[in-house]
């Protein structure tokens, strides 16, 4: 299937067109005189400030242009300090009014999408599972094919429940006015990759380094005539140290079968002795990799890891055969695989 790409990453661009752009005031309670506050957007790790203002009797005025609407947020003093308020900015009067010490009062009218993303954030905060926020979900997005906020829902809140063909799908029904939109574009990167890293394709070489530093190639082990799991957790992931005696209990069962595991650890630049600690506690003596970089783990990004703990099963041959068995499932799945193999 051809890869969906929806242009450059255009919509964080101030756009330079004739559009009149946006003017965001403040009037909250509580600012002290001659404070900076920043305005900033929100479309990757860290926020990107598009403009600043100083507090004059009691008030700031943020001025720009956006090609598209996007999620921003204001911040007092320090640019990642935690938001005073988060919403929609389009290009529009905006009116931020509220109090520092009530900050659950304060209100952002002149947003057309922050009306769309407050619907729904209204509607969610009624429901009493995860399925239902699910569906509930997936008919906003749907209903709303035209809205940034729809955009964000949809990446932000839906796609971890999908896999890559109801993504495509999805995408397909936004307006093609949003393609250049951040979220979509994350969207289409992420179905791009959980393709290519899907039952039936060749599994993603990389390289790590092991609990004792030394690089380790995921090739050395998989792709060399037996099943192997690679499996992404950390230690601090409560799911993924409660899946991990299923997984110690497949390999037990089969290692003598030749299957065996091959561990990517999410853990924190900080978290190497906890890592290792974790490693020995539940018995994890296969090998274990990782680079310490939390999120930013480069294979579990090629993979499309979206949360974890997650999984990919590699043939003998170094085709994927599955992803996320988890539970009983992955030796269902390996006495299934075995059992064919002994005919």
């Amino acid at each position: 299937m051809k890869k969906i790409v929806l242009g450059g990453l255009a919509a964080l661009t101030l756009a330079a067109c004739s559009q009149k752009g946006f003017q965001v005031k403040t009037s909250i309670d509580g600012l002290e005189e001659g404070q900076t506050l920043y305005l900033s957007v929100l479309q990757g790790k860290l926020p990107q400030v598009i403009d600043s203002a100083v507090v004059t009797d009691g008030r700031a005025i943020f001025k720009g242009e956006l090609a598209l609407p996007m999620l921003a947020q204001i911040t007092v003093g320090d640019s990642l300090g935690q938001p005073l308020s988060q919403f929609f900015l389009e290009n529009s009067p905006i009116l931020v009014r509220g109090s520092m010490e009530q900050p659950d009062s304060i209100q952002i009218t002149g947003s057309a999408e922050q009306d769309i993303y407050r619907q729904y954030l209204e509607t969610v905060d009624t429901l009493r599972n995860y399925a239902q926020m699910t569906v509930f979900g997936r008919d906003f997005v749907k209903a709303n094919p035209n809205s940034a906020a729809a955009a964000y829902i949809f990446f932000r809140r839906i796609t971890p429940s999908m896999n890559y063909p109801e993504m495509r799908e999805f995408l397909a029904g936004f307006d093609t006015t949003l393609y250049q939109s951040i979220y979509l574009q994350l969207v289409a990167d992420m179905a791009n990759r959980l393709e290519m890293t899907s039952p039936g394709h060749p599994f993603v070489d990389f390289t790590l380094p092991d609990t004792t530093g030394t690089p380790v190639a995921l090739s050395s082990i998989a792709g060399q005539g037996n099943y192997v799991l690679l499996d992404f957790w950390a230690s601090w992931c409560r799911p993924c140290r409660m899946e991990n005696p299923h997984v110690v209990a497949a390999y037990n069962q089969f290692k003598d079968k030749g299957f065996t595991v091959f561990g990517v650890s999410l853990d924190r630049p900080t978290g190497r002795e906890d890592w290792i600690r974790a490693i020995e506690k539940d018995g994890l003596t296969w090998t274990n990799v990782s680079d310490l970089k939390f999120w930013d783990c480069g294979p579990a990004q090629t993979y499309g890891v979206r949360s974890i703990p997650s999984n990919v099963l590699i043939g003998p041959d170094g085709t994927i055969v599955a992803r996320n068995l988890t539970g009983d499932a992955l030796i269902q799945k390996l006495d299934e695989l075995y059992a064919t193999t002994a005919q």
